[in-house]
């Protein structure tokens, strides 16, 4: 087998007492040429496995599959319908309005119009209390998620001239009388120091002038007992017509993370996935929202494992109930779910085969001091407590992979521009997957020009999705 050589130093450092090793600390930057050389050959041992015929004809059928119109939930305000749509031939969506239900669709605004080399994405739109005006922001580099405010008058389907630069992740609400709106701005870049930027948000004021699943698929919702003997739910997808009396290969997927809550859904591109007798399971595991505050807290800080716990024991149910077997399960997750599956992996290796863990926080000794990542202490705990860091350590992907355990196979994905999760999660933790690993191989794919996810253009969701089907049709025996 085939294993990429990384370079380890011996960097510890002394927090509270305890020693915090920290080998692979010098992937954290980006711009070492020695680091962009890594990135490189990570890329290119990814690309040469797993660009194969299975990529290929998961790419074709993605394509179709996502060549579709879409439409949001529409939004009604006084008589007017909002709503997100995007055409097979678009690769982002573009936000409509129409004049009673059955009136002509109105486009108000289309990033694809403006989006020369994929750059430019639409990242919010918050019409009026009245529907008379539309504020909406873009972003004007891929992946930067610093998007300007524009606002349009939906009536006349002009802009009015405003431009409110630097509003990262900006919640606009409206006056009642449309008269102008509250939202929040980041501070210009260099007026605070590194990695404060987001302690320095303020809050303004602007004062104005079909059914997707087809009749042959199951979906069904089972309840497992978790560690401490809670009761959670799982959804699970399959084909009707599969064998219940052999291992299926699985893909179990969770989240779990700042009360967000994870509904059953049409996942486009999981369906080549489960047309091919694979099974889909997405687990709704405490730190999410599904039952409210409570279910969300009884997973935070201190009682994070417990989110870990759930999604474990989602894994033995699968297999105990005769669904799949250790070897053929795989686990899926981005973001807070990518620190999800990763930690699981890590705490119970035997249990799964493979792992897609897609741009997710891994050092979280240290998580604070990218990104706008100190506003998950909150969450997460905060390194820079005593107590938090002791609980936050038993737990950190990074700080518990041991020498002389075999982990799961890893495909890990990330994006060079990613401003909410930095990529060095994924670089660190792939670095020291593949020192310690004998036999399970360990990929790690950083996607150029794109960031967390929002506004990626449909090229860029079919590579990332057929590359990890490809992965897991490889590592779990899936036929095609």
């Amino acid at each position: 087998m085939n294993f990429l050589k990384t370079k380890r130093e011996e960097t510890r450092e002394d927090i509270f007492g305890i020693k915090v090793a920290d080998p692979y600390r010098w992937l954290e930057d980006v711009k070492n040429p020695e680091v962009k050389e890594w990135i490189d050959a990570q890329n290119t041992h990814t690309d040469n496995t797993l660009r194969n015929e299975t990529f290929e004809t998961f790419s074709r059928e993605l394509v179709k599959n996502f060549k579709v119109t879409t439409f949001s939930n529409p939004v009604p305000i006084k008589g007017r319908y909002f709503y997100y749509e995007r055409q097979p031939d678009e690769d982002q969506d573009a936000f409509y309005m129409k004049i009673g239900i059955d009136g002509e669709p109105i486009k108000l605004v289309d990033p694809n119009g403006m989006n020369y080399g994929n750059t430019v994405s639409l990242d919010f739109c918050f019409p009026s209390r009245t529907g008379k005006y539309l504020a909406y922001g873009l972003s004007q580099r891929g992946g930067d998620e610093m998007p300007t405010i524009h606002i349009k008058d939906t009536g006349t389907n002009k802009d009015l001239g405003y431009k409110i630069p630097r509003c990262k992740t900006a919640n606009v609400r409206w006056l009642p009388d449309d008269s102008g709106f509250f939202y929040k701005r980041n501070h210009a870049v260099g007026d605070v120091p590194q990695n404060e930027e987001h302690l320095h948000t303020k809050v303004y004021f602007h004062k104005l002038g079909d059914d997707p699943m087809p009749d042959d698929y199951a979906v069904k919702q089972e309840w497992y007992t978790s560690k401490d003997s809670t009761r959670v739910p799982m959804f699970i997808f399959h084909r009707k017509d599969i064998a219940h009396d052999v291992a299926h290969p699985t893909i179990l997927y969770g989240y779990g993370g700042f009360g967000r809550v994870e509904s059953p859904n049409f996942k486009r591109g999981f369906v080549p996935w489960i047309e091919r007798g694979g099974i889909f399971a997405v687990v709704n595991i405490r730190g999410g929202g599904e039952f409210g505050e409570v279910w969300h807290n009884r997973a935070t800080k201190e009682k994070k494992q417990n989110s870990f716990d759930d999604f474990i024991s989602a894994g033995e149910y699968l297999v105990e109930q005769g669904y799949t077997s250790a070897e053929h399960l795989g686990i899926f997750g981005g973001s807070n779910g990518g620190l999800l599956v990763s930690a699981v992996a890590v705490q119970r290796p035997d249990l799964f085969k493979a792992v897609c863990s897609r741009v997710p926080l891994t050092d979280m000794a240290r998580f604070p001091k990218f990104g706008m990542a100190l506003r998950w202490v909150h969450e997460y705990g905060n390194p820079e407590n005593e107590v938090d860091l002791k609980n936050i350590l038993k737990w950190s992907p990074y700080h518990n992979v041991k020498e002389g355990t075999e982990y799961p196979a890893f495909l890990f994905t990330t994006a060079e521009k990613d401003a909410r999760v930095d990529p060095l999660h994924a670089r660190k933790m792939a670095a020291i997957l593949q020192s310690v690993n004998k036999k399970n191989e360990i990929f790690l794919f950083t996607e150029k020009e794109a960031g967390h996810g929002k506004g990626k253009p449909i090229k860029k969701i079919v590579e990332s999705q057929a590359l990890t089907l490809a992965f897991f049709v490889k590592k779990l025996g899936l036929r095609i």
